[in-house]
């Protein structure tokens, strides 16, 4: 290779060197820029959650950003935002399942709300009502959800409910998952009743004054024989033929008319 072709070379690779240096600063300087310039807007959507209810809604958003920063979040500078911390910090309130912000190229602060999904209300012995997610976490009441209600010999919640297995939040918490799960029973099902024997009794929105559960277990087995009853053999027998359906004891289910003439 010549002198002239190495020199050539040598001045092209400085060229670009020094052009990307001059790329580099000028990101800086526009990062440094875009950083210390305020929120242009702020964008908060919150997905809806059953019947089109909302736990929290976009003012609730605004009021706990306010209790975190001291201020109204409009008033920050784009560089003075912890976006992980604040999505934290939302996180941490029981209505609110994930949050996910971000500041878009335009300076909009979009902040992205996905609500707990409520799965039963329960009514406790102390007075206390609240909802419950599938998770089993608490959700106060800030709006009215149709979904079974839990009433009768509740045990007091605790957050680490599922730590101590004689707190029968852990059976309650099953039981709704399975007819959350089930889009026919979640359909049926207008309470989850607990005796003071600790027995588990649903009570249908219509028809059939009670269906006598039992201990919350086998419940695979149990909600199959309910399932088929109500799909296959009421069509024949009428929804008021039994005061009660009984499905706790394995392979059947026993109808008791008016008269508590046990039916199979």
């Amino acid at each position: 290779m010549s002198k002239s072709r190495k020199r050539n070379k040598i001045n092209i690779n400085k060229l670009q060197g020094l052009f990307a240096l001059l790329l580099l600063f000028y990101f800086i300087i526009a990062m440094k820029d875009r950083l210390s310039n305020q929120l242009s807007s702020i964008n908060i959507t919150i997905a809806q959650g059953v019947d089109q209810k909302f736990m929290i809604d976009k003012t609730d958003v605004r009021k706990l950003l306010k209790s975190k920063l001291g201020y109204d979040i409009s008033l920050e500078k784009i560089g003075g935002l912890n976006l992980y911390e604040l999505e934290g910090f939302l996180e941490a309130d029981s209505r609110i399942n994930r949050a996910d912000i971000y500041v878009d190229k335009r300076g909009r602060l979009n902040i992205d709300i996905k609500q707990r999904q409520p799965i039963v209300r329960v009514s406790g012995v102390d007075g206390l009502a609240y909802y419950l997610d599938y998770k089993g976490e608490r959700i106060p009441i800030t709006e009215t959800v149709r979904v079974p209600i839990v009433t009768g010999n509740v045990d007091a919640y605790k957050k680490a409910f599922k730590k101590d297995k004689a707190n029968n939040h852990n059976e309650i918490i099953e039981v709704s998952r399975r007819i959350y799960d089930d889009e026919f029973l979640y359909s049926l099902i207008e309470q989850i009743h607990i005796d003071e024997h600790d027995k588990f009794i649903l009570i249908p929105k219509i028809g059939t004054n009670k269906i006598i559960v039992g201990e919350a277990s086998d419940l695979d087995s149990k909600f199959y024989r309910l399932n088929y009853y109500y799909k296959n053999e009421i069509k024949d027998i009428g929804f008021n033929k039994f005061d009660e359906i009984d499905i706790q004891y394995a392979h059947q289910v026993v109808g008791r008319d008016k008269n508590s003439q046990p039916i199979n």
